[in-house]
């Protein structure tokens, strides 16, 4: 017995001291990404920075670590009212997300049963279809977009609890699956159909358990989706939370404002009472 015990002792040292990139490792890296999401979220910008280079310096293997990188330029091309500024920023976002989308690849050769990296090179496709969508280059966007879904599709139908990866499908799904419907012949023959009703599950997924992108999911719901009454004091809570969590952002308290009109606030009071 003593013999056993001291072997399982002295594996569990080598599991800890040799082997770096353990599930310890792992879970410090996703806190420090999601704190760089907080921070981006707050319009804490310098403070995300730093952040983004504190996780190069502990983890420059870590698989989205190229994805984060992109982040705070990606705020600056959405939010750029210059175009030539938004298109001069997209084309650099373009140059890196080539290169984290090789640098995946290459990556998942060697490990191809990594989730983490092959949500690094699903999100990467994904976006670089966003990208080329917002410079007008339709052809680009169809493929990456497409390609994109297709390895997030794998990586969830493989890993069912890669619940970051359910952020841009969920997106994915919702949008083809709203085209009008004299159109939606041409989305089948594409093979970018949707479903919106799943569509919404995977964001309402992605929002109550994405370690990392929890707080995009819900800025985008609360911005991206359709309001009706039937939703409205759902997303007036939702928002109030997030005005309460990122107070630098000014963004959520006029989300907030603009669902209370579509939600009296006396239905608050009974979802609240009946709960």
């Amino acid at each position: 017995m003593r013999r056993v015990t001291f072997s399982f002792a002295f594996v569990c040292y080598l599991a800890l001291v040799i082997f770096p990139h353990t599930a310890l490792a792992n879970e410090s890296a996703n806190q420090l990404a999601r704190q760089v999401v907080d921070q981006l979220m707050n319009i804490e910008n310098d403070k995300a920075s730093a952040s983004i280079q504190k996780l190069e310096q502990k983890y420059p293997d870590y698989p989205l670590l190229g994805f984060l990188k992109l982040a705070p330029l990606w705020a600056k091309a959405e939010g750029s009212y210059d175009e030539t500024v938004r298109r001069q920023t997209l084309q650099k976002g373009l140059k890196l997300l080539s290169h984290y989308i090789a640098q995946a690849e290459s990556k998942i050769v060697k490990l191809p049963d990594s989730p983490e990296w092959r949500l690094s090179l699903g999100l990467s496709q994904a976006f670089k279809g966003l990208a080329y969508m917002r410079l007008g280059e339709y052809l680009n966007a169809y493929h990456f977009g497409r390609a994109g879904r297709d390895t997030l599709r794998s990586l969830i139908n493989d890993n069912p609890n890669s619940e970051d990866a359910y952020f841009v499908l969920g997106f994915y799904e919702y949008h083809t699956g709203i085209v009008p419907f004299y159109l939606s012949w041409l989305t089948w023959i594409i093979d970018l159909s949707g479903d919106q009703k799943l569509g919404l599950q995977y964001i309402h997924r992605a929002i109550d358990h994405a370690p990392i992108l929890s707080p995009e999911a819900t800025r985008l719901l609360l911005t991206q989706t359709a309001t009706d009454p039937n939703n409205a004091c759902e997303r007036k809570e939702l928002a109030h939370n997030m005005a309460n969590r990122y107070p630098n952002n000014e963004q959520f308290p006029w989300l907030e404002k603009q669902f209370s009109r579509i939600c009296p606030s006396h239905i608050i009071h009974v979802k609240g009472e009946s709960s």
